[in-house]
């Protein structure tokens, strides 16, 4: 004898709608530096440029204030002499001025001498408990020296 089965109940589920992206904005135009409005504008939405721009200068900062932590470290352990830092605090101003960190000596200097402030508060921190028996610092020592006699001679 055959008997039926109840054939099971057929779900029917509705086709799922792929999400729909919006486009993304055009571009900003490129404006320009002087204009306020423009300055207003890139606080609240800035473009690549100045994005990539404020990434260059941090990086440069950020630079100049490890290269003067080091001086003060090695000016302390008597690796390097008062006038070899006087010497890189000088290169510090050229390299600052090659990577247009300022637009000309003056700014530069101001712009570097503020760096040398922060970088103090650092080497207070952290670095002036540098062991000076440190078997790296007089290889450190001479890759400054190096870096800035280059950076004078090309100035």
């Amino acid at each position: 004898m055959f008997i039926a089965r109840p054939s099971p109940p057929i779900i029917v589920v509705a086709p799922v709608a792929e999400p729909v992206t919006p486009a993304a904005p055009p571009a900003a135009p490129i404006a320009d530096p002087n204009d306020s409005s423009t300055q207003i504008l890139e606080l609240f939405n800035p473009s690549d440029q100045y994005l990539t721009n404020q990434l260059s200068d941090t990086v440069i900062t950020q630079q100049i204030e490890q290269i003067f932590t080091l001086s003060f470290v090695l000016t302390k352990c008597h690796r390097i002499t008062a006038d070899d830092y006087r010497d890189s605090f000088r290169a510090l101003i050229v390299y600052a001025q090659q990577m247009k960190l300022a637009p000309d000596g003056v700014s530069a200097e101001a712009r570097v001498r503020k760096i040398a402030e922060s970088a103090g508060a650092s080497y207070a921190l952290v670095y002036s408990r540098t062991n000076c028996a440190d078997p790296d610092l007089p290889i450190r020592a001479q890759q400054l020296l190096k870096w800035q006699t280059a950076i004078l001679d090309n100035h």
